[in-house]
């Protein structure tokens, strides 16, 4: 399946969304014929009243309706007629009304289109004033008409009693008294944004409460009922919610929701969808099913006739009109060829019976193949089959298969005049089926194929309301600019700048937001107290403006006027915000502690125990909230509040907030691998780039923060292991010397030379203090050594200039030179350079001194020097090691003793090995020890002492009688033993 300029759908979708699903139930409950039931769930106009005030020259109108919905209004000044137009009505009851005393009104008549439900107001007066107010609680539609002239007194003419109007007040609950009473059981609403009221004050008290128990609480919009209308009315616009924004990553405030986005839900109330019809004064486009009204005399103003029903607005010349009701058989025959099969067919597409609706529309397309209403019929039986295949609960594969026949059906016929309507049915129902894409792709063919149709601009708004469901802000502003420039005033005009206003807060701009929302409020005040998202963006855009006093006023608004909306916990999480700015903790407090109270699980909630943990991190703030209220203390537990948020919201995107400062609170407690643990886990997750960022920056603070605690400490080990296990994406590329010189420092104390050479060579390139870059090249000149890379370390040295070296640095560099000069064999000037390093080498370098011993002594054993100079070289670097322990490693050490106690045996200065052989058990792991008691044996066994090889040789039996050394000591016991007898015997 492929939309105009889509790619095709994949053929493995995803199931159909919920509210798809509960529609199609809703239809097979209701079945075909079911039309009453169908009804009652539909906006209706229930009552028509009418009240006129000679005194003033004014007349009201009150249309009684069931739920709130949308309108439009259109003025006829040739045919002195004012058109009220309810989108998505259908009148269940209203009566027309003939006056016939009244100054102002001659009479009102209801039209049903095909589009919008028409009240044309026709009037006695040239000049005049109006006003349509649509409320929601009641729901009702205000016109107020006033003349501008004084208008002269109708004598009074008996009409039927059916037709005559009561003088008593207006039954109807007037809007104010509502919201009066909504305003003494809730927080006074601020005064300070510009919200008219509902109705003008010299008119409230005309509108009187009928019904008492109306009057509620709640002043929130009624909810729109599912799509149940047939199609050739506009399908629901999209409940228009919206994402959050970023959570800043290292000082978090509270973002808008994260909205659930329903894009299949209905459209906010105040959206109209546009008239199918061009906007022509003296004009009346044919739409309706009904056809076009028009007026015969004053006294029968309910009498019609009715034009052929053509979506585009056009009708041919020689077209004749369809039968009004009454009208002969005789007058039938001359309709057009399958008129009415067609009328049928309409008539049970509104009915719900799509099934019927397409047999009557595929009869006439098979039977009236040269008919004009041919096309008209094809396009509506694709229509009807795609309707009925979702209320039926069909496959995704199947529904997308029918809509792919009805857009090939209407590409077909793209030059019809119907077409537009047909491309917009297609787009509607790709939106329905939620491949959102496919109908944006549509509606924007729609646009730029037929640019002057009267369907344009209701293809224009749906397009910038599926854009911004989709939150493709920048998209959704610039259809909402194109949807102004068709419309600058009127119809969708309010309802566009409001969310132009909203999609640009979403694009970071407040600023320009807050100037598009003062233009929608111009338009429409009374637009905030109907959307509770614009109410909501709007508080969040004079937040970040630092507006607080009328960014706290609105957020007040939305718990005044929608208290079960899901932004308001967010709204009044942000007045606890504000509060805390304005350095008012205790009453932040209390504005969180009631967010997590009325709202537990709301995201503002979540946000208010991640700002009371925030000031649990401040002990003073902390003990002196406590003060006022033990009962915070739970929640100012900054540790136990982030673990909660953890462990019950573990996929908010706040959560992750709360990560980010758990993980902090850990690193400044120096408790690095908790703090480790916890920022690596955000690093899992998909996050705001800015979080992550944040996230990824507290990381590799936290592993060099822990690196050099390691380093000081001498645990090279472990920071080998951080090395291994955060290489590759916090120690690969080092951007500063350290840590990553004691880095390369741990891995060449480790043996590890590869790695540490290759850490030394990357801090080379950067720009290292003259005290960093001599430890450099010594690293990098003992590694090559050590990975016997003579030629590069050769050219390496040898490029180091020594008399520039301070002493100690200069002995070091020439120990270098001297291993290199042993390398080559040249033992002798590598021994008298050896002396010059020992004068230079300082007495506090203890390392380099035990090496420069060490050093010396294999020199001295290599050149066939006596034993007795190099065993003193061995010993005085193992008494230095060894009186120094903090400053050689315990592996060096261990090594260094037992070679010296090693030589010490082999010259047969038995006690003093005996003595080293005793210090080294004390270091040994518990494996070494046996080797070091059998040695000690041996030294016992060399000094002749035969107690002390006995206690060695039993505790080796006791503690140790598998291993070999026991074996051995057992054997040299022996041995022993026969000499001794031998001995004795000679």
């Amino acid at each position: 399946m492929k939309g105009p300029g889509q790619s095709p759908v994949p053929a493995q979708l995803l199931q159909v969304m919920g509210a798809v699903l509960v529609l199609a139930m809703v239809f097979a409950l209701l079945g075909g014929t079911a039309s009453g039931a169908v009804e009652r769930h539909r906006k209706n106009l229930l009552k028509i009243q009418l009240r006129s005030d000679l005194q003033k020259n004014s007349s009201r109108i009150v249309l009684r309706l069931n739920q709130g919905g949308y309108y439009e209004t259109e003025e006829d000044h040739e045919n002195r007629k004012l058109i009220i137009k309810l989108f998505e009505f259908y009148n269940f009851g209203a009566e027309p009304i003939k006056v016939l005393d009244d100054p102002l009104i001659k009479g009102i008549n209801v039209t049903k289109k095909e589009l919008y439900l028409e009240i044309a107001i026709y009037l006695r007066i040239d000049s005049y004033t109006f006003k349509v107010s649509l409320f929601e609680s009641p729901p009702i539609c205000v016109v107020d008409i006033k003349a501008t002239e004084p208008v002269a007194k109708i004598s009074s003419s008996p009409v039927k009693p059916e037709a005559q109007i009561s003088a008593s007040p207006d039954p109807t609950p007037a809007p104010s008294e509502t919201e009066a009473a909504e305003e003494k059981k809730s927080t006074p609403v601020p005064a300070k944004p510009t919200i008219k009221p509902a109705v003008e004050p010299e008119v409230k008290a005309e509108v009187k409460s009928e019904v008492k128990s109306e009057v509620k609480a709640e002043v929130k919009p009624a909810p729109l009922p599912a799509a149940s209308a047939p199609q050739s009315e506009p399908l629901p616009a999209a409940k228009v919610t919206a994402p959050a924004a970023p959570p800043a990553p290292a000082v978090p405030s509270v973002p808008p929701v994260q909205s659930r986005t329903q894009i299949s839900a209905p459209a906010p109330e105040t959206a109209a969808e546009p008239a199918a019809s061009p906007v022509s004064a003296g004009s009346e486009p044919v739409h309706g099913v009904s056809g076009k009204t028009s007026e015969k005399t004053d006294e029968n103003i309910t009498e019609k006739t009715t034009a052929p029903i053509l979506l585009s607005g056009t009708a041919p010349a020689a077209v004749p009109t369809s039968p009004a009701a009454g009208v002969t058989s005789a007058e039938t025959a001359a309709l057009l060829p399958g008129q009415e099969l067609f009328d049928q067919g309409l008539k049970a597409y509104q009915a719900a019976d799509y099934v019927g609706a397409e047999g009557f529309f595929s009869k006439l397309v098979d039977t009236f193949p040269d008919s004009p209403l041919n096309i008209p019929a094809q396009f509506r039986r694709f229509d009807a089959r795609a309707q009925a295949a979702v209320a039926a609960g069909a496959k995704r594969d199947h529904l997308a298969a029918v809509i792919d026949e009805y857009l090939q059906a209407v590409r077909a016929h793209e030059e019809h005049a119907e077409a537009p309507w047909a491309f917009l049915q297609v787009a509607r129902l790709y939106e329905k089926m939620d491949f959102f894409y496919e109908a944006a792709a549509v509606y924007r063919a729609l646009l730029m194929r037929y640019p002057e149709s009267p369907f344009a601009l209701a293809a224009n708004f749906s397009l910038a309301r599926l854009n911004f469901s989709l939150k493709r802000y920048q998209n959704a502003y610039d259809d909402f600019t194109t949807l102004l420039e068709r419309q600058p005033d009127g119809g969708f005009s309010a309802y566009a700048h409001y969310y132009r206003a909203n999609a640009l807060s979403y694009l970071g701009e407040p600023a320009q937001a807050l100037t598009e929302y003062r233009l929608g409020l111009e338009k429409d005040p009374d637009f905030l107290q109907r959307d509770p998202l614009s109410l909501y963006l709007l508080g969040t855009t004079y937040h970040r403006l630092l507006r607080y006093p009328e960014a706290k006023e609105y957020f007040l608004m939305m718990r005044n006027l929608f208290p079960a909306d899901e932004n308001t916990p967010q709204a009044l999480a942000k007045i606890g915000e504000i509060l805390l700015v304005e350095k008012k903790a205790a009453e932040a407090m209390q504005m969180f502690t009631t967010v997590v109270k009325e709202y537990p699980d709301s995201d503002g909630a979540i946000v208010s125990r991640l700002k009371m943990a925030i000031l649990g991190e401040d002990a003073a703030l902390r003990q002196r909230l406590e003060a006022i209220n033990e009962n915070y203390k739970a929640m100012l537990d900054s540790e136990a509040a982030y673990r909660y948020l953890l462990e019950q919201h573990p996929e908010s995107p706040f959560t992750d907030i709360a990560r980010l400062n758990l993980g902090q609170l850990y690193f400044r407690q120096g408790q690095y691998p908790k703090a480790r643990e916890v920022l690596g886990q955000m690093l899992t997750r998909r996050l705001e780039p800015g979080l992550r960022q944040a996230a990824f920056s507290s990381l590799r603070k936290t592993i060099f923060a822990e690196i050099e605690e390691l380093y000081s400490k001498g645990e090279y080990g472990a920071v080998v292991a951080l090395q291994h296990e955060y290489g590759d994406d916090f120690l690969s590329r080092p951007g500063a010397v350290y840590p990553f010189l004691w880095v390369g420092e741990a891995l060449r104390r480790e043996g590890l030379k590869e790695g540490a050479l290759e850490v030394f060579q990357e801090l080379a390139k950067l720009k290292p203090t003259p005290e960093q870059k001599l430890i450099i090249d010594w690293g990098i000149g003992d590694l090559l050594l050590g990975l016997e890379r003579f030629a590069e370390a050769e050219s390496f040295i040898g490029a180091l200039d020594l008399k520039k070296l301070a002493p100690n640095w200069r002995a070091r560099i020439l120990l270098l030179k001297v291993r290199l000069l042993r390398h080559r064999g040249q033992l002798s000037e590598a021994l008298a350079l050896l002396a010059q390093a020992e004068t230079e080498m300082a007495v506090t370098a203890i390392a380099e001194r035990v090496d420069l011993a060490v050093l010396k002594a294999d020199l001295l054993i290599q050149a066939g020097d006596a034993q007795g100079e190099a065993l003193a070289a061995l010993e005085q670097a193992a008494t230095l090691a060894f009186r120094h322990p903090q400053q050689v490693k315990a592996g060096s050490r261990m090594l260094l003793g037992i070679r010296l106690a090693r030589m010490l045996y082999e010259e047969k200065k038995y006690a003093a090995a005996e003595v080293w052989f005793s210090k080294l058990a004390l270091l040994a792991q518990n494996q070494e020890l046996a080797e070091l008691f059998y040695w000690q044996f041996r030294c016992q066994l060399g000094l002749a002492d035969e107690a002390g090889m006995d206690a060695l040789l039993l505790r080796l039996q006791q503690e140790y009688p598998a291993s070999p050394w026991t074996a051995s000591a057992q054997a040299a016991a022996k041995d022993f033993k026969w000499q001794q007898e031998n001995r004795s015997l000679k």
